[in-house]
């Protein structure tokens, strides 16, 4: 498992991020960065302390990992595709009736400087829903332009809130 400090960068060698969500999934460890212009005291405190909730939305080639963290952001999305992983780290933890430890990141995306972090815990029922998800998307012919181009056509018609309303599960994490 990687090890994080807050103040430190996420990546030793990276200095700048797009503003994004990552959702990373391997065998071992899930994580969940934000890459943030002006992460605040107010979202690292929120991210400390508030409740963390999280949902999976998926069809055929496309998986959604929904979040939401109370006081710091409102339902959003990430969409992940297992395919753009390296072949040797597809498949995520396995659970063996216990709740499976995933990590919740704030890096500033202008210094690459992580500013908060939180290990929380996700249910067995949640993750017998992603590997169902993975196992689904693994299945499906990958193209990345035509995964691209459903990937638009699904933003195109759904928000946030549309697919937390379609989604397999949800569920608020547990602590650690």
């Amino acid at each position: 498992m990687h090890e994080y400090k807050v103040g430190a960068l996420y990546h030793p060698q990276r200095t700048r991020w797009p503003e994004i969500s990552h959702l990373r999934i391997t065998p071992q460890e899930m994580e969940l960065v934000l890459f943030w212009n002006g992460v605040t005291s107010k979202d690292t405190q929120a991210l400390k302390r508030g409740t963390k909730d999280f949902g999976i939305y998926y069809q055929q080639d496309q998986i959604f990992w929904l979040y939401r963290i109370e006081g710091c952001c409102d339902w959003s999305d990430s969409p992940f595709t297992v395919h753009r992983t390296p072949q040797a780290e597809r498949g995520a933890p396995q659970h063996d009736g216990q709740r499976v430890p995933f990590y919740v990141l704030m890096v500033e995306a202008t210094t690459g400087i992580i500013k908060g972090m939180q290990l929380v815990s996700l249910t067995p029922r949640f993750m017998d829903v992603l590997h169902e998800a993975l196992r689904t998307q693994m299945a499906a012919p990958y193209d990345p332009a035509s995964y691209e181009r459903n990937l638009q056509a699904v933003y195109a018609r759904m928000t946030s809130t549309d697919l937390l309303k379609q989604a397999q599960i949800t569920e608020t994490a547990g602590r650690i």
